[in-house]
């Protein structure tokens, strides 16, 4: 008895696009540096960051206390999922 299969139908069970994505991650500083959610769907994803670092310097006297800055946090969105492209070079001989 002889299996036949089209490529399409052992592609759709292979899914090599979760190891692509896991290798891409490994060899790529940024998104392996980044927070990612992996749960988010859509719809608007709402995250604090820090828009302001609290720092002053003045050469030869203290920072006018006018001119103090402080920590500042805002509440930041997403409205749209945005999108990452990136390419990947694969070295590979096939031997029959």
């Amino acid at each position: 008895m002889a299996t036949t299969r089209s490529f399409s139908n052992m592609l759709n069970e292979y899914l090599p696009n979760e190891l692509f994505k896991e290798e891409m991650v490994k060899r790529d500083w940024l998104l392996s540096t980044i927070e990612k959610d992996n749960n988010w769907k859509g719809g608007t994803l709402v995250f604090p960051f820090k828009s302001q670092s609290a720092s002053s310097i003045a050469f030869g006297s203290l920072t006018a206390s006018t001119d103090v800055s402080e920590d500042d946090y805002v509440r930041g969105q997403i409205t749209t999922q945005p999108e990452v492209w990136g390419t990947m070079s694969f070295n590979h001989r096939y031997a029959a």
